[in-house]
Order: structure tokens, then sequence, then C-alpha cells
């Protein structure tokens, strides 16, 4: 685990750093060993609280529609042409301007990545969304939907997504319908069967411990509240 000068924090691999300390051959992990309940968990806290006021979802003017939305130049083209994946910032005011003379799915597409991408998740919502707009059979926008408006605590939505996605996985792999069931099985109430299908039917072992945690913990506040 490092902290940086750059406002971040890194957990590694436990294959390098030991078990439970970290990420496993999976690209997710619970965190549920002694080492990261008595070290991770309590650093990442500390290192949100210590950040809470560097958040970049300020919505500054740095990140708005540029003015006024000129067509881009041959030169302005050539240049976008050459930026690098990470010129998110460098790129974002030429992804305005070139949707507003084309209007198209990918045009759109382009802001709201770049938007994701500098941590601007509420801007690039209407974006991701005016992507489906223009083109709904576009099922990558639509998973990526499902992360953002979970990370805008827009639950509802998420979920409401998630179940429509699942009625169109028909095929999909294992690891894809257990992330739908995991966004499905949101709170307590109606979480449960969703848990329920998890256990049935993943095959992803780190997950389904998980899970019977987890709906261990649920039928115990549940039958609490009942009490």
């Amino acid at each position: 685990m490092n902290v940086s000068c750059y406002d971040s924090i890194e957990i590694g691999r436990a294959g390098k750093t030991g078990a439970g300390t970290g990420f496993g051959q999976q690209n997710y992990w619970f965190a549920e060993s002694k080492y990261a309940r008595e070290n991770i968990i309590p650093a990442v806290m500390e290192f949100i609280e210590d950040n809470r006021d560097k958040r970049f979802n300020v919505l500054p003017e740095r990140f708005m529609q540029p003015e006024p939305l000129k067509p881009l130049t041959k030169e302005e083209e050539s240049l976008v042409k050459e930026m690098d994946d990470d010129d998110f910032m460098e790129f974002l005011p030429y992804a305005y301007r070139k949707y507003a003379y084309d209007q198209s799915a990918d045009n759109a597409y382009n802001i709201a990545a770049c938007l994701q991408n500098l941590f601007q998740y509420k801007m690039a919502i209407p974006w991701y969304e005016k992507t489906i707009e223009l083109d709904p059979n576009d099922k990558q926008t639509k998973e990526t939907m499902v992360y953002m408006y979970q990370q805008c605590e827009g639950y509802d939505k998420s979920t409401a997504l998630a179940m429509k996605l699942l009625e169109e996985a028909e095929g999909e792999d294992a690891d894809y319908i257990d992330e739908l069931y995991s966004v499905i099985a949101g709170d307590p109430d109606e979480g449960i069967k969703w848990l329920d299908k998890i256990l049935k039917e993943s095959k992803n072992d780190e997950l389904i411990e998980y899970t019977k945690n987890t709906k261990k913990t649920w039928l115990e506040q549940r039958d609490a509240h009942i009490k």
C-alpha cells in the first residue's frame, strides 16, 4: 500500500505483498482479512477524510463547455489526432466543439469519457445518456452508466438499468451476470433473493464467500428489526 504525493492511495497485489494484503487473481477484493481490517481499511478511510475538500466534483469552469463553440481548424484536428489517451483535460474543449458541429453518439461519448476520467461524474452522466439517446444499442455505454449512477448515489437508476441489462444478458459469461446480480442486490429488503441467485449460479469462490457473509448480516439485521 502506498500513499503518494499525487493524492492517490494504491493497494497492491497479494502475490507480491502477501496473502490478505491486496488483490488476488480477480480485479476486486473485499478486504476481509485481519490485516485489511486493521491496516488498509483505516488508512483508506483516513485518506478519504483528509482529501474530502480536494475532490474534483465541484463543477469548476474549466470542465464546462468553452464559449464560443467554434468549429475545429485543420491544425486543431491534427493536434487532436496526436493526443495520447491520457490527455483528457486537453482534449475536452475540442470534444465539446466537435459535438457542437457533429452531434453523433461517438462525439457525445468522447465528452462523457473525458469527464469521467477527470472524475466529473455528475457532468458525465448527461453525456452518457445523450450517447444512448443517439445510439440505443450501445450496450457498453449502458454498462458504464450502471457504475456512474452508483458513483453519484443514483441507486434507483443504477438498479433499473442493471435489471434491463439482465433481461438482455442471455449468452453472457458468468462474471458479467455476477456483476449485475451484485448491483441489483443493493438493499436488504429486496436484495436477499438476488444474493441467493449469486450463491446458486456463481462460480467465483471469493464472491460466494462474501455473499454468504452479506446474507447472514442482512438476515440478522432483518430479524432484529422484526423483534
